[in-house]
């Protein structure tokens, strides 16, 4: 089993970012810019990575997942463990 690199799992969860955010609010995102706060060196189900990312608007305005909603920031890091472990098994 070759090993999960952090650049797949952005790859991954970059595009649930985004169709998240833009469904649930009227300020549409065009991008979002992913990085991690914590990557674990092996594979631990205990210690999964969690990310930090930034939102850019349609309108030109950006916001850090600091300041989004806490339930979008935990449903973020929900799908990011489900994939990190799914993930994982495949590569």
């Amino acid at each position: 089993m070759s090993k999960l690199t952090e650049q797949d799992l952005i790859k991954a969860i970059r595009p649930m970012v985004m169709n998240c955010w833009n469904y649930n609010n009227s300020d549409k995102c065009a991008g979002v810019m992913i990085n991690f706060a914590y990557y674990p060196k092996e594979f631990n189900y205990l210690t999964p990575p969690k990310i930090r990312f930034i939102l850019s608007m349609e309108s030109g305005r950006t916001q850090d997942s600091f300041n989004c909603d806490k339930y979008f920031v935990e449903f973020i890091n929900d799908i990011l463990l489900i994939m990190y472990r799914y993930m994982s098994k495949e590569v």
